[in-house]
């Protein structure tokens, strides 16, 4: 395979001025979509055992949205979403859980009143985190959220932080009494932005919880170009976008040289909205160099063109 080729699959690039080049990888959204499961006991369950609320205390509403509403993630995996209110005389929680592929994929407390009733106590936010994540581990099975776990025992509530260990990046902020927790798949030195896990809290409660980490799978972590051979494909296929579609602006694209170049990030993304597969899975993550390129004018151009 030559350099060119391997940076079809490789390479995504962006113009500035309003003018996007992009060479990644399509695949046509599934519409056919597995029976869901009943899910509403489950989220009950995690907020009973992994959140840590005595649900035992309160009288439940549940709602479960149509199947309409929202029912796939990125039109790739089927969702659910269901709804909780929890109401008893000293507070009342609310809270809203999406499912995919039957598992929880994301919580949000939308509304707490009073003092909800917790079955465990916890004195800082990196505290009620790892309650959590030692909670979803036995709930789960999964020995990943313990790995999460472990990389906060040396982390100071209150103190923003960003490390590596092995495979995961964890960033810490606190800001204004909210403290964010997330932890990003890395690898090589490039992240991968989708594949992440997140916890917030405030005041002593879960505000919300995300887990899109088992919705990507990793296909490759080997990156088969260089930053300066990805800049040279980048200015190559620019120079044939300027030279086919800004001609009418009488633009040269041959005054197009590496001091054109602003910015190149080694990331993973997949194939979804692009024009070539590489996996039948378009969420599966592969490296990939995104580089931009600044125009030596102000170009008006609506088109967006594939590589």
């Amino acid at each position: 395979m030559t350099k060119h080729e391997k940076g079809r699959f490789l390479l995504s690039v962006v113009l500035f001025s309003l003018l996007s080049v992009t060479c990644l990888y399509s695949f046509p959204p599934s519409t056919v979509y597995a029976a869901e499961e009943a899910v509403a006991e489950n989220g009950l369950t995690i907020l009973n055992a992994v959140v840590g609320l005595d649900v035992t205390k309160y009288a439940v509403t549940t709602k479960e949205y149509p199947q309409n509403y929202n029912s796939s993630y990125l039109g790739v995996v089927p969702q659910k979403d269901v709804g909780y209110e929890l109401t008893s005389e000293e507070s009342k929680v609310k809270t809203l859980c999406t499912f995919a592929n039957s598992r929880l994929q994301m919580m949000h407390i939308l509304e707490t009143e009073g003092s909800p009733h917790m079955s465990e106590a916890a004195a800082n936010p990196i505290e009620l985190a790892k309650n959590f994540l030692a909670n979803y581990q036995a709930y789960t099975s999964d020995s990943l959220y313990g790995e999460l776990s472990s990389t906060l025992d040396n982390v100071d509530a209150g103190t923003n932080v960003t490390k590596t260990s092995g495979n995961t990046q964890l960033e810490a902020i606190t800001n204004n009494g909210y403290t964010t927790l997330k932890w990003t798949y890395t690898s090589n030195n490039a992240v991968a932005p989708s594949k992440f896990i997140a916890l917030g809290f405030k005041n002593g409660f879960l505000t919300c919880f995300v887990d899109n980490w088992h919705l990507y799978n990793i296909g490759s972590t080997s990156v088969n170009l260089s930053k300066e051979e990805a800049a040279a494909i980048t200015l190559e296929t620019a120079k044939n976008y300027a030279s086919t579609k800004l001609a009418a602006y009488a633009f040269d694209a041959q005054n197009l040289n590496k001091s054109n170049i602003r910015w190149a990030s080694l990331i993973f993304d997949g194939s979804l909205g692009a024009n070539e597969t590489r996996n039948e899975d378009p969420l599966m993550l592969y490296p990939v160099w995104r580089v931009g390129v600044a125009l030596d004018k102000v170009v008006w151009s609506p088109l967006r063109y594939s590589s």
